[in-house]
């Protein structure tokens, strides 16, 4: 039931209330305003190159550009990616916001975006930033731009308003009508009226000039949008039902029913006839107005949405679903069919294991199956091969240098031969997916461990199964070999770590039992120091000769993956802020922090000198590091159409035949498609250079005059 409320006599009443107060300074206004210009931009002394990173949480909201070329999405990351229509392809990054971007817009010359930070941000198309209205700890939950782009309102979680000139950049009103968080805010076609829902079960029609209360009224409103001539509302109800109501006359004109989930986004089709409609279950409706029916129904069954949006111009609508691995598709809702499909071309990694030379690091496609063997001495993909159905989760070289073991989602342990990448064999299946594998000191005996909690290990010169026993009672985090013996040692998230003989055929002993999961392990080379990790932020060195502890402090999160080097003086470790560190083992105390990530680290290894460190992020780029410096030396990944790339800090590349695609130049806060400078760019003789420790004043007197020359196609 819907009805009107007079209570503008009460928001005057308010509105002198807080003046009187504000001018006796007794309460100041809660905005915080600030604008940035295109003059206060620092800008960037040279180019720089980066991966087309997207989006590695949930999307919440989507924005497309009105005539269908280009579209925009914001996350829970953070960041908005610009996205091309054509191609699938990303665009760029915008990177700004402190929290999660909610709502943006997207017009023929600019980006608007609000985020929980509670700024909003306005950027033109190319990636530069050019004004921040405001920021505040007041979060901003919706907002919506006037179709001339002159406009944005945003409402808040204390259930206030703002209205912004987006033209002069400033703030025209601010008020606070509801009593519970404002979820959807929407403009008129014409932008003369706006509309405010709030999960006070409150929703009111405003008169945009001023923005003046035109109609109060109650409803369990989840979004909304104006019909063309706005006489008219669309509500999309808690009860899965769309409404038009007259809001002049508080009348529901017509009811549609046929969603059995919350309706995420509702609109009108250009020409006024229809309605358009998609719930969080992805099934699309399309409604005969006149008729009061159903006309169209489809499902995206890869729902659940995450954030829907329509365009009726061009007979679209866009859908995002995923958390950690979120994907877009668009759907023409004439044909029903599914068109585009975009999403984070950098696959993501399972963990890297270096060669005892060096020369080569073994990573896994955890999405795809692959294992993929990299020249890091030249900065190439040497190889890649299809090792397992639905995902490679552990890699692992043997002892020897020689040989490889993988695992997977399938639950078949395998081993191969290096260089070339060959399967030897095929090992006994498990009952669940396999989570670690390590060979033993001599390379005889390889293990592997199951997310059932089960080990079993195996003598590959009789290649028979010699232990099958369920270890653990929760899955097996991590194996490791001692150095010298033939035993093995196995981590679990049940909190219990585990030695194993290989020649007994036996668990010899339980050496640590804890409460709390263990998510990493790791045995020094002298066999005399066990290293773990749990979900606090210290790692610990265990003595089971004679019970001791050791506790190595320093980060303010869980440590998600630690590395010890081959003279025992030396960990480092990442923590689930991306941070990595480096520590003295004698001490215990910080020798450094390594460059600024921004992502979990899942896993780390060092190099056999020592001197430099890999690292996989949860996002899937690998980067080798200087560990006396702690930067990066170079970063490569591999992407979900198989092409690779590998960059370098000075934005030098090596890539497959069409990896540049992947590419990003940025300057001036501004980004660019790289195809035009790849000429300058794409350089396997510097990036080898510069891997080996090679030509380093060279590489950088022609890092300096190829940037200048990219500079000068900007003037």
């Amino acid at each position: 039931m819907f009805f009107v409320s007079k209570f503008f006599l009460k928001l005057r009443l308010k509105r002198y209330l807080l003046v009187l107060l504000t001018l006796s300074g007794l309460m100041l206004p809660a905005t915080v305003f600030s604008v940035n210009t295109d003059n206060n931009l620092q800008p960037n002394l040279f180019p720089s190159v980066g991966f087309q990173e997207g989006h590695f949480q949930k999307i919440l909201t989507i924005a497309p550009d009105q005539d269908g070329k280009s579209f925009t999405t914001g996350s829970l990351d953070n960041t908005l990616v610009v996205w091309d229509f054509a191609s699938g392809r990303e665009l760029g990054v915008l990177k700004s916001h402190r929290q999660g971007i909610v709502a943006a817009s997207m017009n023929k010359d600019h980006i608007i975006s609000g985020a929980y930070d509670g700024s909003v941000r306005v950027w033109r198309k190319n990636g530069m930033e050019i004004a921040k209205l405001a920021n505040d700890t007041n979060s901003i939950h919706s907002m919506d731009v006037s179709k001339d782009g002159r406009y944005a309102l945003t409402g808040y979680l204390n259930g206030s308003l703002r209205l912004w000139d987006l033209k002069k950049k400033k703030l025209i009103k601010d008020v606070k009508p509801h009593s519970g968080r404002v979820h959807w805010v929407c403009f008129s076609p014409d932008g003369k009226l706006a509309l405010s829902c709030s999960y006070d079960e409150t929703f009111i029609v405003w008169k945009t000039q001023g923005l003046v209360p035109v109609a109060k009224l109650s409803g369990r409103i989840r979004c909304a949008a104006f019909c063309n001539e706005s006489k008219n509302i669309l509500c999309g109800d808690a009860d899965n039902q769309i409404r038009l109501l007259n809001f002049k006359e508080a009348m529901v004109r017509k009811t549609f029913k046929g969603h059995q989930e919350k309706i995420l986004e509702l609109a009108f089709s250009h020409d006024g006839n229809n309605i358009m409609s998609v719930s969080i279950d992805g099934e699309i409706k399309v409604w005969d107005i006149q008729g009061e029916r159903e006309i169209i129904c489809f499902s995206d069954k890869t729902a659940p949405l995450t954030a829907a949006k329509f365009l009726p111009e061009k007979n679209l609508v866009f859908l995002a679903t995923g958390d950690s691995d979120p994907k877009i598709t668009a759907w023409d809702l004439r044909t029903q069919k599914q068109i585009r499909t975009f999403e984070r071309a950098i696959l993501p990694s399972s963990n890297i294991s270096v060669s005892i030379d060096g020369k080569l690091a073994l990573s896994g496609g955890l999405t795809d199956g692959s294992l993929n063997l990299w020249d890091i001495q030249h900065g190439k993909l040497s190889e890649s091969v299809k090792a397992h159905e639905n995902g490679t989760f552990v890699v692992s070289m043997t002892t020897d240098g020689t040989k490889a073991l993988s695992g997977g989602n399938d639950r078949r342990p395998k081993l191969w031969a290096l260089n070339p990448l060959k399967i030897e064999n095929t090992l006994d299946e498990g009952r669940s997916s396999v989570t670690s594998v390590c060979s033993g000191s001599d390379g005889r005996y390889v293990a592997a461990g199951f997310a059932d909690g089960s080990m079993y290990i195996w003598d590959t010169h009789s290649d028979k199964l010699i232990l099958n026993s369920n270890a653990h009672t929760k899955m097996v985090s991590k194996l490791f070999s001692h150095p010298v013996k033939n035993m093995f040692y196995s981590s679990s998230i049940d909190g219990f770590i585990k030695r194993w003989s290989a020649e007994n055929d036996k668990e010899m002993s339980d050496i640590i039992k804890l409460e709390t999961p263990i998510l990493a392990m790791s045995l020094t080379e002298n066999g005399e120091n066990l290293i773990y990790c749990t979900t606090d932020p210290i790692i610990r060195s265990y003595q089971p000769n004679n019970g001791s502890y050791n506790l190595i402090s320093g980060h303010r999160k869980g440590v998600t993956a630690f590395a010890i080097d081959a003279k025992e003086t030396r960990l480092i470790s990442a923590d689930k802020l991306g941070t990595i560190r480096c520590f003295d083992m004698k001490s215990n105390k910080v020798l450094h922090e390594f460059q600024k990530t921004g992502k979990i680290i899942r896993s780390i290894a060092f190099y056999p000198d020592d001197k430099r460190a890999v690292s996989v992020n949860s996002d899937g780029l690998m980067t080798i590091w200087d560990v006396d410096k702690g930067v990066k030396i170079g970063t490569f990944a591999s992407f979900n159409d198989g092409e690779w790339v590998f960059l370098t800090p000075q934005g030098f590349f090596s890539a497959s035949t069409q990896g540049a695609m992947h590419l990003n130049l940025n300057y001036n806060h501004c980004f660019t498609d790289i195809k035009d400078y790849e000429k300058l760019l794409k350089r396997p003789d510097l990036v080898a250079a510069h891997l080996n420790g090679l030509k380093g004043e060279e590489i950088e007197l022609e890092h300096q005059n190829t940037m200048k020359k990219i500079m000068a196609t900007f003037r």
